[in-house]
């Protein structure tokens, strides 16, 4: 029965690594929200590697046609110029079930709700919480840079609040007269740079770029780091989920580690205070497990610090602990939630 450590789950763990009983996919797909219409439809899986499935919803009400939205932003995704152009990622249009980004049309106050902590002042564009928000005036009425070719700019849109989805930051402008990035930002200018709105070829290459997670395990033998390693790097396995990265010791936590980590994952293993407090101003989550946490008997606690969230939880200091589906359930979400991939809070 899923949640109760055994004896068949000690000896598996023995033998191997703790096999996850959860899915991060599950743990982190994006639920629908309230004034916004999912729009029915599905598709096959195109392209091949790691999979991605995408829903698609209007808000109610919006003055546009949500059939004609569906259908583009359909067209744009499965395309071969996209995304899925270099085989190195597989999409699916699907209306419920498990669903890893949203492409939301919404008004521009709503617009500016789903994007928020985000500025977007009622005119741009945004990525967040899940959803590739596009603003409804600039669907149906473009930019100056694309002028003429609001298709263009359509395609332009999906595929770059998207890429934001797929873990891709911003580009720079190579150079005047140069095809720029689809990761450029192109609705305000383009820099002097070719208006560029299908991924170029070097884009198609990487198409996934999972949050990088730094971890930190304990250094006796007995204790729950190594299973938690193991635990950690099965469940961001599938589908690349998660690029997890096991340090050496606290004298890994280096300046140049921070600046291209999104969490950092401390089992059973002391570090210190200012240490920790330099990652969490920097907003990358923590996660503390074990003595890590501090008294072992305490239950999970979660709590923000500034634009850092992070989690702290005395289990974990043994290896059966990675065994019981509570423990697993519980980092998952830890990890999904520090990670801003979900709002559901993991604590008890």
């Amino acid at each position: 029965m899923p949640g109760a450590p055994s004896v068949l789950a000690a000896l598996a763990f023995t033998f191997g690594p703790p096999a996850p009983q959860v899915s991060l996919a599950d743990v982190t797909s994006v639920p629908a929200a309230p004034g916004l219409v999912t729009m029915t439809g599905s598709s096959a899986v195109v392209g091949s590697g790691p999979l991605r499935r995408f829903a698609i919803e209007v808000e109610r009400g919006a003055r546009a046609n949500p059939v004609a939205f569906a259908d583009s932003v359909e067209r744009t995704l499965l395309d071969p110029r996209g995304w899925t152009g270099a085989g190195r990622l597989a999409l699916q249009r699907v209306d419920s079930g498990v669903v890893d980004l949203r492409v939301t049309l919404a008004t521009p106050r709503t617009v500016d709700r789903l994007c928020f902590p985000l500025h977007t002042a009622g005119f741009a564009d945004c990525f967040n919480r899940g959803r590739a928000v596009i603003n409804i005036d600039r669907w149906t009425q473009g930019t100056v840079p694309y002028a003429g070719a609001l298709g263009d700019y359509r395609d332009y849109l999906v595929n770059h609040e998207f890429g934001h989805g797929l873990g891709h930051g911003h580009e720079q402008c190579p150079g005047p007269g140069r095809r720029s990035f689809v990761m450029m930002q192109q609705t305000g200018t383009t820099f002097g740079c070719r208006r560029q709105p299908w991924p170029r070829a070097s884009e198609q290459r990487l198409p996934l770029v999972p949050p990088r997670i730094l971890v930190l395990p304990g250094t006796t033998p007995d204790d729950g780091g190594a299973a938690g390693v193991a635990f950690l790097q099965a469940l961001g396995a599938p589908d690349r989920r998660l690029d997890v990265r096991v340090l050496a010791g606290p004298a890994d936590l280096t300046r140049a580690a921070l600046k291209r980590a999104a969490a950092l994952v401390l089992l059973d293993t002391a570090v210190p205070a200012a240490t920790v407090r330099r990652f969490e101003r920097a907003g990358v989550g923590v996660v503390s497990l074990g003595s890590a946490a501090g008294d072992p008997s305490a239950p999970a606690v979660c709590r923000r610090r500034g634009a850092a969230r992070v989690v702290s939880d005395g289990a974990g200091s043994l290896a059966t602990d990675w065994t019981t589906f509570p423990h697993q359930a519980l980092v998952a979400g830890a990890l999904a939630w520090v990670l801003g991939l979900t709002e559901r809070r993991p604590c008890r």
